[in-house]
C-alpha cells in the first residue's frame, strides 16, 4: 500500500475583518482628533481672555465652552477606547496565526496580546515585542528575530509621548481656577491630539502590511529563530 499523500498546510485564519475594523476606528478616532484640537485652541483663546480680565468673558460663553468641552472629551474617550479594543482584537489574531508560524514560540505568550496594555510598568514595552514579533514571523521574507522595523519603532515612540503628554495634561488641567495655566494645558493637549494622530497614521500601514504578510502565507512553519 502506498502512504497516504501528505496534507498540504491550511491556510491561516482570516484577520483581514479585524484589520478593516481596527483601520476603520483609527480612522474615526484621528477624525475626532482634529475636532478636539481645533475646539482647544477657541477654549485656550477664551482662557487667555480669562486670565488677562474675567469680566471680558460673559459666563454663558464660558458654560458653553465647558459644555462643548465635556461633550467632546466623552465621545472622544469612548470612541478611543472601541479603537483599543478594535486594535488589541486585531493584534490578538495576527499573534495567534503567528504562533501557528512559529512554534519554537516567541518572546511573549499570546496572552500578552491582551493584558500587556494594562499590566503596570510592562505595558511599556511587551506591546510593542508583541508587534515586532508578529511582524518578524508573517514577513514572507528571512526570518529575523531581532528585525525592528522603523515603522513600529515611530509608532510605539509617538504613542508612548502622546500618553505621557497626556498624563501631564489631565493633571495640570485640574489645579484650580488658575485660567493661565489651564489655557497652557489645553494648548498642550492639541500636542496630545497630533502624537496620537502620528501613533495612528503610523499604526495603519503596520495593520495593513501584517495583514497582507498573513493573507499570502499558509501554517507552515517559518525557519528556525536565530
Amino acid at each position: 500500500m502506498y502512504p497516504p499523500p501528505p496534507v498540504p498546510p491550511r491556510p491561516l485564519p482570516l484577520v483581514r475583518p479585524f484589520a478593516m475594523f481596527a483601520v476603520t476606528m483609527l480612522a474615526s478616532d484621528s477624525l475626532l482628533g482634529l475636532v478636539v484640537a481645533v475646539n482647544a485652541f477657541r477654549r485656550a483663546e477664551l482662557l487667555d481672555r480669562l486670565d488677562a480680565d474675567e469680566d471680558s468673558v460673559p459666563m454663558s460663553d464660558l458654560d458653553f465652552s465647558d459644555l462643548v468641552d465635556t461633550t467632546l472629551s466623552y465621545v472622544r474617550t469612548g470612541v478611543f477606547l472601541i479603537c483599543a479594543l478594535a486594535f488589541v482584537l486585531w493584534l490578538y489574531r495576527v499573534k495567534r496565526n503567528a504562533d501557528r508560524l512559529m512554534p519554537q514560540g516567541h518572546r511573549h505568550h499570546w496572552l500578552w496580546a491582551l493584558f500587556g496594555w494594562v499590566v503596570p510598568i510592562v505595558w511599556w514595552w511587551i506591546p510593542k515585542h508583541v508587534v515586532e514579533d508578529v511582524w518578524n514571523t508573517s514577513h514572507p521574507g528571512e526570518y529575523r528575530a531581532r528585525r525592528k522595523p522603523l515603522l513600529i519603532v515611530g509608532w510605539w515612540t509617538a504613542f508612548l509621548l502622546a500618553s505621557l503628554l497626556a498624563a501631564v495634561v489631565r493633571t495640570r488641567a485640574f489645579t484650580g481656577q488658575d485660567w493661565g495655566v489651564q489655557a497652557a494645558a489645553t494648548r498642550a493637549g492639541v500636542w496630545v491630539a497630533a502624537l496620537y494622530l502620528i501613533a495612528a497614521a503610523l499604526a495603519v500601514p503596520i495593520i495593513l502590511r501584517i495583514t497582507a504578510f498573513q493573507d499570502e502565507r499558509d501554517e507552515a512553519p517559518v525557519y528556525s529563530a536565530r
